[in-house]
């Protein structure tokens, strides 16, 4: 088997023109990135533990399919995205109504939208060969027609408990001949469960 090198950093960048900060990175006054092994050594009893969950329980870290340390995970009814970022964004409705004779206008606050999730990733082979299984395995979830639970720390404090979420567009993008990866784009939007009581 030959050996396969890859940087999921350069992925993303030549994917979505997106280039994450290295992890983990320290940031030096003038703008430097200084490397965390330069730093000095400490005595073990003075470094802080590492913060393995979030207040809510949410796990920080996890493990991709080739082994790779991740930094906020999500899973989607259970099964790990691999390799993603996630933006979140959430409007509120506002009604405007102009005041003649005077500038502005008066603003009341009517309610809130609901929160737009998108969810960038790419699929990985732990070999040189396309990952297919895991792509089917993703399709086959995104064909589910019913709302899907969601974990990810942002997720977690941003939508109630319980709060799940629907797929609203699933792209699986151009792999610019990598022949091992597969870039793919998830947007969702967060659903609110009502209880009709008919009396």
């Amino acid at each position: 088997m030959a050996l396969t090198k890859y940087d999921i950093g350069d992925l993303f960048q030549l994917v979505w023109n997106y280039r994450a900060l290295p992890y983990p990175m320290l940031l030096l006054p003038d703008g430097r990135l200084l490397d965390p092994k330069k730093l000095p050594k400490y005595d073990p009893i003075l470094i802080p533990a590492r913060k393995e969950t979030s207040e809510l329980g949410v796990p920080f870290y996890s493990v991709n399919n080739v082994g790779m340390e991740i930094f906020m995970p999500v899973w989607l009814n259970g099964l790990q995205l691999e390799n993603t970022v996630v933006s979140m964004s959430l409007k509120k409705i506002i009604v405007e109504t102009p005041l003649t004779g005077r500038s502005g206008s008066v603003k009341e606050m009517i309610s809130t939208a609901d929160w737009e999730i998108d969810i960038k990733g790419i699929i990985v082979s732990n070999s040189n060969d396309y990952p297919d299984a895991e792509v089917k395995e993703l399709k086959d979830l995104i064909d589910l027609n019913e709302a899907l639970e969601i974990q990810n720390v942002l997720t977690a404090i941003c939508l109630s408990e319980g709060q799940k979420v629907i797929v609203d567009e699933f792209r699986l993008l151009d792999n610019r001949g990598v022949d091992n990866a597969q870039p793919f784009e998830i947007r969702l939007t967060s659903d609110i469960p009502f209880e009709l009581i008919i009396e």
